[in-house]
């Protein structure tokens, strides 16, 4: 099924995003834009776009290089809430959750067209059908903080310390 460019669709049937939320909306397919319009009306907040079309990817095979993917973030909704519901509307073909970079719960999904929405191709933390909040260790932001500012603690007390002798060594000096 080839792409159907957003550009020769009327953008009022997207509701909840304009071409600027997106870097190159030109390029993408109405469907996974139309698709996460759908989502982001059914969860009613605000969806922060991370990726759509790429001009280059590591992956040979990225369906965002088709202008089929869009990866977002919801930070007002806990992620196997968004996970669920990309589930339960069966738009996409392909989707996935994981955290990004950043340290951001992020998802992505896809119109790829080898799979279809009751079959779709899924990874990350929505590989299995009985992952529940338990099992996915990032249900919030709050965790990961749990997690790894523990481990951080010591390092920002000593940088804290040096801090405040290199100030005092200038200030006195």
């Amino acid at each position: 099924m080839p792409v159907v460019p957003i550009i020769t669709t009327d953008w009022s049937l997207i509701r909840n995003f304009r071409p600027g939320d997106f870097n190159y909306p030109e390029k993408l397919d109405f469907r996974v834009v139309r698709g996460v319009d759908l989502l982001s009306s059914i969860l009613g907040e605000e969806f922060i776009i991370l990726d759509d079309f790429r001009i280059f990817s590591k992956i040979k095979d990225s369906q965002h290089l088709l202008g089929r993917a869009i990866d977002f973030t919801v930070p007002t909704v806990e992620p196997m809430t968004v996970l669920d519901t990309i589930r339960k509307i069966k738009w996409f073909s392909g989707y996935g959750m994981y955290v990004n970079e950043r340290g951001i719960v992020s998802f992505h999904v896809d119109t790829r067209t080898d799979r279809s929405p009751d079959n779709p191709a899924t990874w990350g933390a929505s590989k299995g059908r009985e992952i529940n909040q338990r099992e996915w260790a990032y249900t919030s932001l709050r965790s990961i903080i749990d997690k790894y500012f523990p481990a951080a603690l010591p390092a920002l007390v000593w940088v804290f310390i040096m801090g405040v002798g290199i100030y005092c060594l200038a200030e006195y000096t």
